[in-house]
Order: C-alpha cells, then structure tokens, then sequence
C-alpha cells in the first residue's frame, strides 16, 4: 500500500471525525436552546392564559395572530385558534372596529405606543369601561411587523369610583347641610341665650320694684325693652273688675280710654284669658276696630297680655306696635309668656309689699309675709284621676324657709317639688319664693326631675350667698301616669310604700344641695334620677328635716322610722288621713316642745 495513500485515508477520518464531534456540539446546543426557548413559550403562555387581560397580536393587516384565553372567553369561542387570521371586523360592530384599525395603523405608521387610553363602548347593549395599551411587535431587523395590546375592562372600577365620587358629593352635601343646621341652631341658641339674660335681668330689676307705685312703669319698661316700638297700658284687676289704667306714655292718655279698655277686656273676655292674644290689625278687627285709639299709624298691631298667678289674672297689657312683630311674634312668645309671668308674680308681691306697709307693727309685717308665703303653697287636696295628693306646711316661726309645691304643667305632666332653704324666718322665705318662681317657669315644658333642679340650679346660684345653700327632692308623674322620675339635691329621702311588698322604704338617690358647687361649675354629674313605675295602691311620702329632727323633753329625736310605722299603721287611709295622722303623732311625741325647724 502506497504509504502517502495511507496518511491521507487517516486524515479524512480524522476530519469527519472531528466534524462528528463539532456537529453532536452543535446538536447540543440547539437543542439547550429549543429547551429556553419551548421554557420561554410556556411562561408566555401561562402568562397569556391565567391573566384576567385581554391579550392579543397582530400582523400588519389587523389580523390576530394570537389571542389569550381571556380574549377568547369575552368572545364566547371554545378556543383561542379561532381567532387566529380573522380582525376586529369579525367580533365587533363595524365602528369599534374602524376605530382599533385606525389606531393599529397608526402606531405601526409611527411606531409610537398608545399607553392607558381610556374608552367606552357599547357591549350586549350596555356601556362598559377599558384602558387600552397598544405597542407595535418589531423583527429583529427593527422592522414593524404588527401590534400588541392588552386591553383591561374597568367598567366595575369606573362604577367603583362613580360611587365614591357621588358618596363625597353627598357626604359634602350632607356636611354643607349639618353645617347650617349647626349655625342654625347656634343662632337659635344664641338667641335663648340673650333671652334668658334679658329675662333674669328684667327678673331682678322687677324684684327690686316692691311697691305697685313703681312696679307697673318699671313692667311697661321691661316689655318695652323686648318691643322697642310699642305704647299701651296696663289694666289692673280686683276681683275680675277693672280697677285702673297705667298709662305706658303721655300721648296715650285719651278722655275716653277707661271706656275702650274696659269694653276691649269685656270683649276678649280678658278675665278668662290664659295666654296672650295677638291681633294683626285692630283697625280691621271687629271687637277693637270701633274705637279710636291713641296710637301711630304704623301701629296695627295689638298684643292683649295677661297677667296671671295662680290662674287668677291681676292685670293685662295692652300693647300697640308695628307690622313686623307680628312676623316675628311666634319666635318672641315664649319671652312674652315668661315675661308676663315674672311680671305678674312681681305685681302680686308688689301688692303683697303695700299690705305689708300698711301694718305699722313688726308682727303685722310678719303676719302679711307669712300670708304671702301661704299663698304660694298648696292648701288644698289635689286630685286627678287615678292620684291625690295632700301636702301640709307649718313653719316654725311666722315665715319659713321650706318650700312645697305640686301642679300640672304644660305638657300634662304632675310636677311635685319640696324643699329646704338653709336658715329661717324672712331671709329664707325670701330665697323660697325665688325657688318657687324659678322652678315653676322652668316646669312648664319639663318631663325629667334631675333636669329641673339642675335648671333652677344654674338659675339661682349666683342669686345664692356663699353660705346659703337649697335642699330640693323633685318628682314628675308623666302625663301618662304609669311612671315618675325622682331626683333630690341634699334633701331626705323619698319614702314608698309599694302595693306589692306592703312596706315603707325609702328610695336610695345620691344629689348635693343647690348653691354648693361654684358658678361655672355644672350639677349634672352629681344629681341622679330615678324612674319609677307607679301601680294602684302605690303610696310616695316627702317631708323637710323638720319632722323627722322635732324632739321631745329628753332632747330625743322623732327620727324616720316612726314615720315609717306611721305610715305602715295608716296604708289603707288617704293622703289627707296619713299626714295628720304623722302630724298628730309627732306633736303626741313633742308634748309641747316647741318647732325648730319648719
């Protein structure tokens, strides 16, 4: 064998060998690649088919290439394949698709993106919301050769912030609206506000007019402070006859004004009137347009205002005043109503004050007051259905600083106040009946017994010296009768002998006095209420510390619990019955020793 032959055969093997080896080298290396590239594919695919996106390419024609999943399933085909090959014109209406087709053409005119463009279009006959974000698909020569987009309907976020736009818009509302209930109200309080520093001044001022010399200029003043525009006078009664005219000023006199308010009153039945009565224009009235009244032409208006205590009338106002007091009259009555009544209690002591002049002796003073102070307490029984009530006072000396009251209010309710002002004789009957006053206006409209004393507490405290204080023991029997509140401020212990135990106890209820606590500081924290139902033969006993502290020979106090066998021995007596027969016993107990308290 040629041995050059020999070499050449050997290096061909060699060669083919090699390229053997180079070609397994290539192999594997393909198929690494195919391997990143079929891994590379399943991720776009999983990402393609799990993603809630519509996804989707395109050749450079508008045709789909590939779709997702998604994209399919809004499309209702049963695979993605299907829309390979077919355009927009295919699945939309022939608008929506005019228009994808003229911004893919675009973007691969230009080879800028759309990013987020917000669109709304009709789908199944209802409006729904998408962002669209197309981008155009490059080769790897960097040339155009289709789109991409993914579209994301957000028709339930739209509907999301619609919600929320309207709530602010209502919440902003809704606060517009609270923020003029609040000035509102604000102004309203304001007002009130004003009203009772005017009616606790006017109060005060009246007070200090304790003879009926004075007491009507000084009561036409503070009415006129409430209505600058009037004139008038004031009609003084004795026993329901017109005994006098206060004239409010000079230019009001006129020869033949007796008779026009003694046919006005006649007419309006004024001795029966309870309230006051507003005519709008006298001149067209019938009962007041025959006469010929002093006034101003602009002065049509006219306010009949009686003056009642104990609904006995002492005098009425007439007042004459312009147009617009009738606009605002339903906002000034309740100022007019507590006005007449400050003033008919002050009228009522002025004239109580002239008795008292006219006694030259001490005791003849002290006689009048303690009539006074009698006739601002109950006397009698008082009855309403399904409930008595009998209340008894004795002072221990010719006037007294314990104060007792029960009456109906406005809204129906039985109001039943007791109480005890620190000292004694005039001094304390003084501060009795200021607390009388005050707590009848504030019962007029009240149904909680904690409120009211705390009301006449913010209303008579800065009256209160340093060392004077008030006890208070309040109850209200609702209108309907089935219940009652109690509340007390330093004052004994309720006592109730309930139908069904068939024994007295007392009513646990904690409260300090009025007057103990400073000027700015509130009593609501430290009063408590107690409501109470009420069943037939239910029986409830109030009482000043005089009873329970009157004392025999051997200085032995009468203490409560004889006043509860008392009352345990007399359960089937009526009111009337049980408190004399307490009465009785405590004076058997004293055996002529005398009070020393009321």
């Amino acid at each position: 064998m040629d041995t050059t032959g020999q070499i050449s055969d050997d290096t061909k093997i060699k060669q083919l060998q090699n390229r053997i080896l180079e070609l397994e080298s290539i192999e594997k290396q393909l198929r690494e690649r195919l391997d990143v590239v079929m891994h590379d594919g399943d991720l776009l695919y999983a990402l393609m088919n799990n993603i809630p996106d519509s996804i989707y390419f395109k050749d450079r024609h508008s045709r789909f290439l590939m779709v997702n999943k998604a994209w399919s399933s809004r499309r209702n085909l049963d695979n993605p394949q299907d829309a390979v090959g077919k355009s927009d014109f295919d699945f939309f209406t022939e608008e929506f698709a005019q228009h994808t087709f003229n911004a893919e053409k675009a973007i691969m005119q230009t080879g800028q993106p759309q990013e987020a463009q917000l669109e709304q279009w009709l789908v199944s006959d209802k409006k729904r919301w998408f962002t669209s974000t197309k981008v155009p698909v490059r080769s790897k020569k960097g040339q155009i050769i289709g789109t991409c987009g993914i579209t994301r309907d957000i028709t339930d976020m739209k509907r999301i912030e619609e919600e929320l736009e309207n709530a602010n818009i209502d919440l902003e509302r809704k606060v517009q609206q609270r923020t003029i209930e609040l000035k509102n109200t604000n102004t309203l309080l304001e007002q009130q506000l004003m009203n009772l520093e005017f009616l606790y001044k006017t109060s005060f001022t009246l007070s200090q007019n304790m003879c009926q010399v004075n007491v009507f200029s000084a009561i036409l003043d503070s009415f006129r402070s409430c209505i600058p525009d009037m004139t008038g006078c004031i009609c003084e009664f004795t026993d329901d006859k017109l005994l006098l005219i206060r004239s409010a000023s000079t230019h009001f006199e006129h020869a033949d004004l007796h008779n026009y308010c003694e046919k006005t009153m006649s007419n309006f039945n004024v001795c029966k009137l309870t309230e006051p009565v507003l005519v709008t224009d006298w001149r067209k009235h019938p009962l007041m347009n025959m006469f010929h009244w002093p006034v101003q032409s602009n002065q049509s208006c006219c306010l009949l205002v009686p003056l009642c205590t104990d609904d006995t009338i002492v005098s009425c106002i007439i007042i004459f005043t312009t147009n617009d007091f009738a606009e605002r009259y339903e906002q000034e009555r309740s100022v007019v109503m507590t006005l007449s009544t400050i003033a008919a209690v002050c009228q009522k002591n002025a004239l109580y004050y002239d008795e008292l002049q006219k006694t030259a002796r001490i005791e003849g003073e002290l006689t009048a007051a303690r009539n006074i102070q009698k006739r601002l307490i109950p006397q009698s029984r008082f009855s309403l259905p399904n409930i008595e009530i009998y209340g008894y006072y004795m002072p221990a000396y010719e006037v007294g600083g314990d104060y007792l009251d029960y009456f109906v209010n406005e809204d129906g309710h039985v109001i039943i106040a007791i109480g005890d002002v620190c000292g004694k004789g005039t001094p304390a009957s003084m501060h009795m009946t200021m607390l009388r006053t005050t707590l009848r206006i504030k019962a007029r409209n009240e149904s909680s017994a904690a409120n009211l004393i705390c009301e006449v507490n913010n209303a008579i405290r800065c009256d209160l010296s340093a060392l004077s204080f008030i006890s208070l023991l309040c109850i209200i029997i609702k209108n309907d009768r089935t219940s009652l509140t109690y509340a007390r401020a330093g004052h004994p212990l309720l006592i109730r002998y309930s139908s069904t135990d068939m024994t007295p106890a007392s009513v646990e209820c904690s409260g300090i006095a009025l007057g103990l606590l400073g000027d700015c500081t509130p009593l609501e924290p430290f009063i408590e209420e107690i409501k109470i139902p009420i069943r037939k033969g239910d029986r409830f006993f109030v009482y000043t510390d005089g009873l329970a502290e009157a004392v025999n020979e051997a200085s032995d106090a009468y203490g409560i619990q004889r006043i509860m066998n008392t009352l345990q021995i007399t359960s089937a007596e009526d009111p009337e019955r049980v408190v004399n027969a307490i009465i009785s016993d405590v004076d058997a107990f004293r055996d002529g020793v005398p009070h020393r308290d009321d």
